[in-house]
């Protein structure tokens, strides 16, 4: 992917993320789908050539959605409260662009090129 379908696709996805987050009512607290429907109505292979953005996303509101509980909605009063807040969302993007693999998962070639991965979570904790 080159980075200028990378912006296009990631404005689309980031638009998508913002509607979703403003509009909780478009969706029921709790998957309205079978076991086994969501795997279903997946093709059966993986397609051929990259789709655009748009069937992606239309996929999504269309199959994965529907097969999701969404923890997000205001109405979902089990477990936990909500962790999918827009700082945290976007937090989770930068993180992802960074890839930065943390000191637990390689010690001796990582304790060197990560120190803020060695860090952040003390920080984060602090900050509490």
């Amino acid at each position: 992917m080159d980075v200028e379908s990378f912006r296009r696709d990631g404005h689309q996805l980031i638009d998508w993320i913002a509607d979703y987050l403003a509009h909780p009512e478009r969706y029921p607290v709790l998957a309205q789908v079978e076991p086994g429907e969501v795997k279903a109505r997946l093709p059966k292979e993986p397609p051929g050539r990259p789709e655009p953005m748009e069937a992606v996303l239309q996929d999504v509101e269309k199959i994965i959605a529907p097969g999701l509980t969404h923890w997000n909605h205001p109405g979902f009063f089990a477990y936990f409260g909500i962790t999918g807040s827009g700082p945290g969302i976007l937090g989770e993007l930068l993180s992802s662009a960074f890839n930065v693999k943390g000191p637990d998962q390689r010690p001796n070639v990582l304790d060197s090129c990560v120190p803020f991965a060695q860090l952040q979570p003390w920080l984060v904790i602090s900050f509490a």
